[in-house]
């Protein structure tokens, strides 16, 4: 098993001993029959559950293939919509030696760029699928992805368990790798050992109040950080129980969520911003009757930032379900950190408040947990700002992963930055922006999306809520802004996603292109250069649901995004031309 050198920042909090298979197998032990995990079908109905003593068989029957097929301390790539089938082998990944890498399901050909970038970087030695093994092979052919053995989850965990062996490994060695969403650059693999998992889990524990009387409801992607470590890993270390739905569910119907947190009694739950903006829309108030939020604890938002808005909207339209405001926990993390830098006590409520520069609506994201640090930091000068100033956030503690897998300059430019003046390091140098008000973080922003026109700094998610909201037909979280260089220097662009159905009404384009220039120019006082109207299916988004300004802005350069002025009013995209 690869040994990794520690982050010295993971050694804060005592020596880790605990690993996911100990923790396993003592729950197994301890609870055999109580229910670990449930998986819903997109009508909230229970297809299956299992029990600890049933993850820890079958985590040890497919354990015992993957080490009869020599793969222990080899990566392995992981892709399953089942979520009882990823848990299973996740486990096995875990009770084998083998380092689990998540993936996205091959489900499109958009999907097959991502996968190809992140199986050239792994260099995995076999596929574990919860889909039927031909298919995915058939699928890795087409999408010319590097064929590796697909083995189907289901037949590992039908095996025997009595062939596995206990695998040689420590809480110092790696877990899985997470492969970060490329939301700003191309994904990179997070090393994430078992000691980050467990301290990362008896934080969260503590601060959430997690217990055996818990219930987690979610509907978050297991092959991303905040689905699988907070949601399900959590189920393994507190012995809380997991409701699961398919993301696809959710985002179909999204009541489905809210159906299980009322049948389940869900204590906790987290979610992006946009998820609980989409509960407001698609969820009219009659359909609100017989839904009972009243268990919920403990809401947790974990989007780049939180929006004060969207706290407001969904606490208004289901306060009548006996939903209580002060359950929203806003936090921070990410997948350098495993996934869990900062939150709430339970039942404090959200932090509101304007920032001091810019005078903006910003909502607090809490307070480190203990050995964890936060410094807010100018990072052209690498000297701590004072509080309430806006710096690069910058983190150490246990919760720190161990840098990016086979990229070692990248790591030592992230994992191992060093402060100029008092010398202090190792820090994770995150690429947000925020400040420190009363020992509580503010997020304001991301360094590489800041948008600078005539010395003035704009943040690109405060212009794209205000071009959401003025206009019905506009897309909610469809909606990107950045800058290019013009004749008079950077400019600012706004590409915005409109249906095809409402583009053809007449006269609708040139509505919704001037309503975004004045919203724009009174809200932020900027121009905005260029207003382009798109399909929806040309924003892209990481498969975690996050929108890639980086990647619609070379799009944008290389003329890769139809207009769809060009298409409906070819009038209209004359005159703007001109007008520019």
């Amino acid at each position: 098993m690869t040994r990794l050198i520690p982050h010295p920042g993971s050694e804060q909090d005592g020596n880790e001993t605990q690993t996911l298979v100990t923790a396993l197998r003592s729950r197994a032990q301890a609870h055999p029959d109580r229910t670990a995990f449930l998986w819903l079908d997109g009508q909230g109905r229970e297809l299956r559950r299992a029990t600890f003593a049933d993850l820890d068989r079958a985590a040890c029957a497919a354990a015992a293939v993957l080490q009869t097929e020599g793969f222990e301390g080899e990566r392995v790539l992981l892709s399953c919509r089942d979520g009882l089938d990823f848990m299973t082998g996740f486990l096995g990944c875990a009770y084998a030696g083998v380092v689990a890498v998540p993936v996205n399901p091959p489900q499109h050909e958009g999907a097959a760029a991502r996968l190809r970038s992140v199986a050239e970087d792994a260099a995995p030695a076999a596929w574990l699928t919860g889909e039927d093994p031909g298919e995915t092979a058939r699928w890795i052919a087409g999408a010319q992805l590097p064929e590796r053995p697909v083995y189907g989850i289901r037949e590992l965990a039908a095996g025997s368990p009595a062939q596995w062996r206990p695998p040689a490994i420590g809480a110092g060695d790696l877990a899985f790798l997470q492969y970060t969403s490329g939301s700003t650059s191309d994904p990179k693999g997070v090393m994430v050992t078992h000691a980050n998992l467990a301290w990362n889990s008896r934080s969260a524990a503590a601060r959430f109040e997690h217990s055996p009387d818990s219930t987690m409801v979610t509907w978050l992607p297991l092959f991303h950080d905040m689905g699988l470590i907070y949601a399900a890993l959590e189920t393994v270390y507190s012995g809380i129980r997991c409701v699961m739905i398919s993301p696809y569910s959710f985002l179909k119907r999204p009541r489905v969520w809210l159906e299980a947190i009322t049948r389940y009694g869900g204590t906790h739950s987290a979610a992006p911003n946009f998820a609980y903006d989409l509960c407001v829309r698609r969820i009219p108030e009659e359909q609100r009757r017989g839904l009972s939020l009243e268990t919920w604890r403990v809401a947790l938002n974990g989007s780049e930032p939180v929006r004060a808005s969207t706290l407001r909207r969904f606490a208004d339209a289901f306060s009548a379900c006996g939903f209580r405001p002060q359950a929203f926990n806003p936090g921070y993390g990410l997948a350098e950190a495993t996934v869990v830098v900062t939150g709430h006590p339970v039942g404090g409520g959200p932090k509101i408040r304007k920032s001091a520069e810019e005078g903006r609506e910003v909502v607090s994201v809490g307070a480190p947990a203990p050995h964890a640090r936060i410094a807010i930091v100018d990072p052209s000068l690498r000297v701590e700002c004072p509080e309430g100033v806006t710096g690069e956030v910058w983190v150490s503690g246990p919760m720190v992963a161990r840098g990016y897998w086979r990229r070692e300059e990248a790591t030592r430019e992230t994992f191992f930055a060093r402060l100029a003046d008092t010398r202090e390091s190792p820090f994770l140098r995150t690429g947000d922006l925020g400040f420190v008000d009363k020992g509580e973080l503010y997020l304001t922003g991301r360094i590489k999306d800041l948008v600078i026109v005539a010395g003035q700094n704009h943040y690109p998610q405060d212009i794209e809520e205000t071009v959401e909201r003025c206009h019905p037909a506009i897309r909610p979280a469809g909606v990107i802004a950045f800058s290019v260089e013009g004749k008079e220097g950077e400019e600012l662009v706004v590409v915005a996603a409109v249906s095809e159905r409402e583009a053809e009404k007449k006269g609708v384009i040139a509505e919704i292109t001037s309503r975004i220039r004045q919203r724009v120019a009174l809200h932020h006082e900027i121009r905005a250069h260029r207003v382009l109207l798109a399909r929806p299916a040309a924003i892209p988004k990481t498969s975690s649901g996050k929108v890639q300004r980086r990647l619609c802005r070379l799009r944008y350069l290389a003329g890769e995004i139809e207009s769809l002025e060009e298409r409906f009013e070819p009038e209209v995209a004359r005159a703007i031309s001109a007008a520019d």
